[in-house]
Order: C-alpha cells, then structure tokens, then sequence
C-alpha cells in the first residue's frame, strides 16, 4: 500500500493535535470530528467556480474537479479535461493518510492513466502527507507533472511494441 496505514496516520494526527494545543488524551471520535471539519474546509477553499462545474460536496467529503492537462493534442473543436476525483470519506486521518484519488482523462489510453494515478499517489505520499494537500494535487496535474508521466507510459508502450 502506497501511504501511512490507518493506525500510523491516526497516531500522526494524534501527536499533530498535541502539538497544536488540543490535548493529550484525545479520544478516537474527537480526533476525527476534527479532521472532518478540517477536511470540509479545506474541500470548501479549493477554486470550485473554475474546476468544478460538477461533482462537488465538501459536505459529503468529495469532489471531482476538472482540469486542461498540458500535453495532449485535441482534434476537433470538442476540449476535453482531465478530472480528478477526490474522496475523503472512510480517511478520518486526512491529511495524515492518503485521499481516494483518481485522475482520468477521456482522451487518453489506460496505461496513460494508470500512470499519472501511479504518479500522483506517489507524489502525495512521498511529499504532501501531514499537512491539507489537496490543491497541491490539483496543482500537480495542471502542471507539468501530468504530462511528464503520460509521456514516460508512452514511451514504455512503444519501447513494448518495438520488442519482437
């Protein structure tokens, strides 16, 4: 599994609450009322009026936001957007553990987006766990990044249908 585990994060949000004043002893339940008004707040900041014209209810812990991804040729005059949905439901330790996150794309192959999830979720864990990161994400995939990890599956693909 990519990220902490459930009982890692936990105790990671339990120091961090500590740290920040809020007690010791904090029960399972408090620590989770916590980060779930957190997370509701921090769903509530992201730009919706430009990435989500669709898919958002920070009140049920999810969105699904919209994005160009650098990169990609559109033919026609149909723009399609890359989207990145984001689920904090069953993550009470958010932003301690890993968000559902899954990127698509409808002009892109699977292995295309097999390999920007690869990425993103490789990015979160290794950089972002322990502080909200949710705009980081979507940052990450306006940005160049996206475009970096479709290119690499690319390449890997014709690398495979070059072999004998």
């Amino acid at each position: 599994a990519i990220g902490p585990s459930a009982d890692e994060a936990l105790a990671s949000a339990r120091d961090a609450l500590a740290e920040a004043g809020a007690g010791d002893n904090l029960s399972v339940e408090s620590i989770a009322e916590i980060l779930r008004t957190a997370q509701r707040d921090e769903l509530s900041s992201l730009p919706r009026a430009k990435h989500a014209p669709r898919g958002y209810t920070p009140a049920q812990l999810r969105c699904v936001l919209s994005f160009d991804v650098g990169g990609i040729v559109q033919l026609g005059t149909k723009e399609y957007l890359g989207t990145l949905a984001l689920d904090l439901q069953g993550k009470a330790s958010y932003p301690f553990e890993l968000p559902s996150i899954e990127f698509t794309h409808p002009a892109l192959r699977f292995e295309e987006i097999a390999a920007v999830n690869a990425a993103v979720h490789r990015y979160a864990s290794e950089t972002l766990v322990g502080r909200p990161f949710l705009s980081d994400l979507l940052e990450w995939c306006e940005g160049g990044d996206a475009s970096v990890a479709i290119e690499a599956a690319r390449e890997r693909i014709r690398t495979l249908g070059d072999d004998p």
